[in-house]
């Protein structure tokens, strides 16, 4: 046997009540809370896995003193004679 219902609902949608506006204005703002965490949460994983954070350098890097100034190499030989003191001086 089947059930008939006879009595019509007075308002079917309460469209009346506004209760499925104030959920929809519910909803919409912890949509907006949980985006502003998710947000807030890949930004201090940013920070924390950059430079600037946890895991980054404690201070800036300190920059590498200037090299000092190696002796120049010597002028080449004029002369066929010279070239033996010309090559003496690279191993002295």
């Amino acid at each position: 046997m089947s059930q008939v219902n006879v009595n019509v609902p007075s308002d079917p949608d309460n469209r009346g009540t506004g209760e499925s506006a104030a959920a929809a204005g519910i909803n919409m703002v912890t949509v907006l809370i949980v985006l502003v965490v998710a947000v807030l949460a890949l930004l201090a994983l940013w920070w924390l896995l950059s430079g600037s954070g946890l895991l980054g350098p404690a201070a800036p890097a300190v920059p590498a003193a200037p090299a000092a100034p190696s002796n120049p190499a010597p002028a080449a030989p004029k002369k066929t004679g010279e070239i033996v003191p010309y090559l003496a001086s690279f191993f002295m």
